[in-house]
């Protein structure tokens, strides 16, 4: 009896490794490579696509009951500038979090019916725990990477402000000004290429684009002066570019202090993981030794 629940818990266990895979593969696939087809009414497919998806991964628990609880989750994806759909990406992970706990709950029958043993159990324990512990913790994660990606928004646009703020006395256009400073620029230098580019569609439109794919709060302001600049081109207005600058610098020196902190917090948790060495190699042959004693005992 036990061997043929052993093959059907194996079973299960390779086909939804076989549907994750599946669909990370897929997203993966469609992410790099999009199909885009133009057909009529192409908008109005692509939503009710959505919401006949979305009505799906609801029906089976894969995501909140209302679709509205994801835009803090959207919003966050956004600003860490992954282009990933919320829905997929909480489909994903709840049905991550499932299979981590059937491996969890798969390893401690067989350690309970002595089909997994030694140091095959800790690991595949460790492993599964670890990865359920990350999985909860992406929301942290999340945020650690658009406070990076931030940094480096925040830096980039200082130094294109600052050059901007040089070319004040300048008989260049803002346009002219814009693509002089795109070698300056190291993190945003694809969205200022894609801005230039755009500038001859329509100042206003390429603004804001280039504001929707930086998605945070200082390239909306650094947008938005941009924007005064070119219908204005006052000085009053590069004064307040002035301002702006003093203040990406002080955001700059906040980020600074808050990346010491969170270094020291990464290295705090570090050093417990000599603390778990030492448990595998010296105290977990003991408590097995224990176990096989009192198991023969009774």
């Amino acid at each position: 009896m036990s061997s043929t629940v052993w093959t059907l818990l194996q079973a299960v266990l390779l086909m939804m490794i076989f549907a994750i895979i599946y669909i990370s593969i897929r997203t993966m696939l469609l992410w790099a490579w999009p199909i885009r087809v133009v057909l009529p009414f192409q908008r109005l497919r692509e939503m009710l696509a959505r919401q006949r998806k979305y009505r799906v991964l609801r029906s089976l628990l894969l995501v909140p009951r209302q679709e509205s609880s994801l835009e803090e989750l959207r919003g966050l994806l956004t600003a860490c500038g992954l282009p990933i759909d919320a829905v997929n990406y909480t489909a994903v992970k709840r049905l991550l979090v499932l299979f981590g706990t059937l491996i969890l709950g798969v390893s401690y029958l067989g350690w309970d019916r002595h089909w997994i043993e030694g140091m095959l159990l800790v690991w595949v324990m460790i492993v599964a725990g670890g990865s359920l512990l990350l999985i909860g913790c992406d929301r942290m994660l999340l945020r650690a990477l658009r406070e990076q990606r931030r940094a480096r928004i925040v830096q980039d646009v200082q130094t294109i402000s600052s050059q901007l703020l040089y070319y004040k006395r300048s008989r260049l256009n803002l346009h002219g000004q814009l693509q002089r400073c795109i070698p300056l620029a190291s993190y945003i230098r694809k969205e200022m290429q894609l801005l230039v580019n755009e500038w001859y569609e329509g100042s206003h439109e390429a603004i804001r684009r280039f504001r929707e794919r930086l998605a945070t709060d200082e390239a909306i302001d650094f947008a938005e002066t941009l924007n005064a600049l070119h219908q204005y081109g006052s000085d009053r207005y590069y004064d307040l570019l002035e301002e702006r600058i003093h203040s990406y610098k002080e955001k700059l020196a906040l980020i600074r202090d808050g990346r010491k902190e969170a270094t020291s917090y990464v290295l705090f948790l570090l050093s417990g993981i000599p603390i778990m060495y030492t448990f595998i190699i010296f105290i977990y042959p003991w408590v097995a030794e224990s176990r096989y004693i009192f198991d023969s005992l009774g």
